[in-house]
């Protein structure tokens, strides 16, 4: 709630000075938005993660407004949970790996956390059921002690992923290092 407050109140002091500033749906409302009328200068920011980056860079491939900018904060997932296995003690004993991520890269992506790190993995939705088969998936797993990364996801998660999503984000983005 606090948090909620202060972003409120750091959106009303550039509206204050006669800036407008409003949260948007989706990159194609971003475009929209610079057009009319095309002579006002739009920023538009977008922060999160290989689910929310490609549709900005299907953006990026068309033609954009002149007066379009892009602000974009896109992080990977994977090198992420990299770092947490890599630092010795990650706090966790199993990994259910996020199933709208591996939607766009594909679930091998999460293999490394397995062969690297011996941990029961498994990829989920947010449905129920396949939050239920990962919890399932890991705890068999763990007390069966043969591991394996588990796709609990697969009438969404195909092996390889969305190809046409993958080669617009390595056909627009570059990877490199960032602070979080």
């Amino acid at each position: 709630r606090e948090l909620g407050r202060i972003a409120q109140t750091q959106w009303q002091q550039p509206r204050g000075q006669g800036a407008d500033v409003r949260p948007i749906a989706s990159p194609t409302e971003a475009v929209r938005i610079a057009r009319k009328p095309p002579d006002r200068e739009v920023v538009f920011f977008a922060a999160g993660f290989e689910t929310t980056t490609a549709p900005v860079a299907a953006m990026v491939r068309e033609e954009l407004p002149a007066n379009l900018s892009l602000l974009l904060s896109a992080r990977l997932t994977w090198p992420a949970v990299a770092m947490l296995l890599d630092d010795g003690a990650p706090g966790f004993d199993a990994l259910i790996a996020p199933g709208h991520v591996a939607t766009i890269m594909g679930p091998e992506e999460w293999q490394f956390v397995v062969d690297r790190h011996g941990l029961p993995t498994a990829v989920a939705g947010f449905t129920p059921d396949s939050l239920l088969a990962a919890i399932y998936s890991v705890l068999r797993q763990h007390l069966e002690g043969r591991l394996f990364l588990d796709n609990c996801y697969g009438q969404v998660v195909r092996p390889g992923g969305n190809p046409g999503a993958r080669q617009l984000l390595n056909s627009v983005m570059d990877v490199a290092d960032a602070n979080w």
